[in-house]
């Protein structure tokens, strides 16, 4: 869900989901002051500093949609794949399958770029009164589509977390390298409430910001996790831009379900 920025030309898509009275700054205060756990990672784009017990496979099915009023790309099925390597490393491995796009020049069928990661916490909120990690990811150019996404690209980005309650909080930002685009700062909030012990209520607030282009907006997305079972879970979310420079609309949705084993 980081991947929120597209190639219109040759028919793909263009999105800039940047802020500008939310910064990088806030952020990172936010992280180090306020209360923040939560519920991050999908469905919704900011993630969180938990793992998966060691041992353990997290692995997340979805149907992912990005779109604008002139181009749409639909991702079926967006799979993110995630393993408990000890009490505090996840690795990742993420891929869409298959992306459609489609615009005004037409639709394009193709697989996607794969990413791969590995989440590291140092700081546990039982112990530290505050959950902290890094999250190292590459995201690789392997779609059959030519242009699509502005591979390759590393992130580095720190999450922290905290509960208060039956409310979770997580803030997630980090720097993007971007082989073939400026590089970035993306950032954003959610907040969890567990509506019951088996469903959890999402807010967020995402963004990212070009560094030298200096153009700035901001997306809010709402979800919902429903564990099902102790091992297969329903998650879902849909969000869209709140503020641009250009007063463009971009939409964003994600539907799929959590199996762990």
């Amino acid at each position: 869900m980081h991947q929120l920025c597209r190639n219109l030309r040759t028919g793909q898509l263009k999105y800039s989901i940047h802020n500008a009275w939310f910064s990088p700054l806030f952020v990172l205060v936010f992280m180090a002051t306020a209360p923040v756990y939560g519920q991050g990672g999908p469905p919704m784009i900011t993630d969180d500093p938990f793992t998966p017990e060691n041992g353990h496979w997290e692995n997340n099915i979805a149907v992912q949609f990005t779109g604008t009023t002139a181009s749409k790309e639909i991702e079926i099925p967006a799979v993110d794949i995630n393993y408990g390597y000890g009490d505090h490393v996840q690795l990742k491995i993420e891929m869409p399958i298959m992306s459609c796009l489609h615009s005004n020049n037409g639709s394009v069928i193709g697989s996607g770029n794969v990413k791969i990661g590995a989440k590291a916490r140092f700081l546990d909120e039982e112990i530290s009164g505050i959950a902290v990690s890094t999250y190292p990811q590459y995201e690789f150019k392997t779609s059959s589509i030519a242009g699509q996404d502005e591979a390759p690209q590393f992130f580095l980005p720190l999450e922290a977390a905290k509960t208060l309650g039956r409310y979770h909080f997580a803030a997630e930002a980090g720097y993007a390298n971007t082989a073939s685009g400026p590089d970035e700062l993306v950032y954003g909030i959610v907040m969890g409430y567990d509506q019951s012990e088996r469903c959890e209520l999402l807010a967020e607030l995402h963004g990212d910001n070009h560094i030298h282009a200096g153009v700035e907006g901001i997306i809010f997305n709402v979800g919902l996790t429903n564990e099902l079972t102790p091992s297969f879970g329903f998650l879902a979310s849909a969000g869209t831009t709140i503020y641009s420079p250009e007063h463009s609309r971009m939409f964003v949705a994600y539907l799929g379900i959590r199996w762990m084993l």
